[in-house]
């Protein structure tokens, strides 16, 4: 198996199912795929829009191949930074990413772990209605953490 290969079987494994809770920026998003990037990517590919629950699989491949990780450039990273960075990529935005590939910069997957869970303990601190989602958010560092092993 590929790098993206494991990377996407780690990401589909904590992201889950259709979601669709109001208190969630993403809006309703399926396998972690939201409604957005799902029309986005119908579009681009002059197909027509549907449902983000009915998202086929090949489409949740191809739009986490070639919307997250070569947009975050996970293929030019070792495995497994190229995870890290891609799961940020995915659950924080590209923004995130970046920012947690500098900062960890040198320093590993760890460190790059450490800093996702400072910046997921300062957004539920500044706002009380993504403070539910805290604990998730930390489920999956920890997920992340024992798939380093």
């Amino acid at each position: 198996m590929s790098d993206f290969d494991n990377a996407l079987r780690f990401v589909l494994s904590v992201e889950g199912g259709y979601v669709n809770d109001p208190d969630d920026p993403g809006g309703a998003t399926n396998f972690g795929i939201t409604q957005k990037a799902y029309d986005a990517w119908c579009d681009s590919h002059s197909s027509s829009r549907g449902d983000v629950k009915w998202i086929p699989q090949n489409v949740v491949a191809d739009i986490y191949q070639s919307g997250y990780w070569k947009v975050a450039g996970c293929d030019s990273l070792p495995w497994p930074m190229n995870l890290v960075i891609f799961d940020t990529a995915v659950n924080e935005g590209f923004g995130v990413a970046l920012a947690v590939a500098r900062a960890a910069d040198g320093l590993g997957p760890l460190a790059a772990i450490a800093v996702r869970r400072y910046i997921y303990r300062k957004l539920a601190d500044g706002n009380p209605t993504l403070a539910k989602f805290l604990t998730g958010w930390m489920n999956r560092l920890e997920a992340l953490r024992r798939e380093l092993k």
